[in-house]
């Protein structure tokens, strides 16, 4: 995982593989660089994700309160299941990127 930080606005990377490791990293680098009122999280590299890091880190997202939490990077697939594993659609609604319907998934097709 790679932590940019500019004035309140985090810039995370993540790297392969998306777990509860890197969620924990992800909320000690919101907790260093507090007050953070935009966190963009990069899923361009990510090949797997675990379900419980998805839940963990929709946690992590409801305790933000104020912060904008921009999604990029997730394949059509990941998208679905971060939102059947809590991560709602409005979490997501700084993105420009993202499509206002989901069509037919498709593995690797990534939404930006």
């Amino acid at each position: 995982m790679r932590v940019e930080a500019s004035r309140g606005e985090l810039f995370v990377q993540l790297g392969k593989r998306f777990a509860a490791q890197e969620v924990a990293r992800l909320s000690d680098a919101i907790a260093a660089f507090a007050p953070v009122s935009r966190i963009t999280l990069d899923f361009s590299g990510v090949e797997s994700i675990e379900d419980p890091a998805v839940v963990t880190l929709a946690r992590v997202c409801t305790d933000l309160r104020g912060a904008r939490v921009l999604v990029r990077g997730l394949t059509v697939e990941q998208y679905r299941r971060f939102r059947n594993l809590g991560i709602e659609r409005a979490q997501f609604e700084e993105n420009p990127e993202l499509p206002s319907k989901v069509g037919a998934p498709r593995s690797k097709r990534k939404l930006n």
